[in-house]
C-alpha cells in the first residue's frame, strides 16, 4: 500500500494493484489520484477485464500463450469501447510482444477519454505476478507517469513478498 499511496502522491493519478485469482483479474488495492477520473469497475475486491486493461495485459504477458487463449476463452471479450479488442488474435498480436515486467499502455480500450499504463511485478512465488497500474484522463499516458510507475514497480519489486 505504500508504494501505491508513493505512485500516487508523486504522480497524481491513481494506482491500482492488481493480481490473477483463479484465471481471473482482482484489484487488490488502489489509491487514488486527482489527475486521473474515478472508475467504477476498477475498484478493490472487483474483478476486471483482462483483455481490456493495461494491469490485464502486463500480467497476461507472464503467462504462456495457451494459458492466456484459455483464459480470453473462458471470460470471453465483451467490447467497452470502438477501442476494446474483442478477438483473442488481436491481445496475442499486443502481448506477445511483450516481456514480463515491460510498462503496458492501453488507450481508451476499458473506457473511453482514459488511457491506463500498468506493468508486472514478480511476486512471492516463481510463477506468481502482481501488476502495478496507474489511470489518466486523455489518450496519451502521460511520460512522467510511465517513468514514476517504473520506479514505484521497481519499489514493489525490491519489496519482495512484503505487499
Amino acid at each position: 500500500h505504500a508504494v501505491l499511496r508513493h505512485l500516487a502522491l508523486v504522480s497524481g493519478h491513481t494506482a491500482y494493484l492488481a493480481r490473477l485469482a483463479a484465471d481471473h483479474l482482482v484489484i487488490v488495492d488502489l489509491v487514488e489520484g486527482d489527475r486521473s477520473p474515478w472508475i467504477e469497475d476498477l475498484q478493490v475486491g472487483l474483478e476486471t477485464a483482462v483483455h481490456a486493461t493495461a494491469l490485464g495485459k502486463a500480467l497476461l504477458a507472464t503467462l504462456a500463450r495457451p494459458a492466456r487463449r484459455r483464459m480470453l476463452a473462458t471470460h470471453g471479450m465483451p467490447r467497452f469501447t470502438p477501442a476494446t479488442p474483442t478477438e483473442p488474435a488481436e491481445v496475442e498480436a499486443e502481448v506477445c510482444r511483450l516481456r514480463p515486467g515491460e510498462v503496458v499502455v492501453e488507450h481508451g480500450q476499458f473506457r473511453g477519454g482514459v488511457c491506463c499504463a500498468g506493468v508486472a511485478v514478480p511476486g512471492d512465488g516463481p510463477e506468481t505476478w502482481w501488476a502495478l497500474g496507474a489511470s489518466a484522463r486523455g489518450a496519451e499516458v502521460p511520460t512522467r507517469l510511465v517513468t514514476a510507475l517504473r520506479t514505484a514497480a521497481a519499489d514493489l519489486s525490491l519489496s519482495g513478498g512484503d505487499r
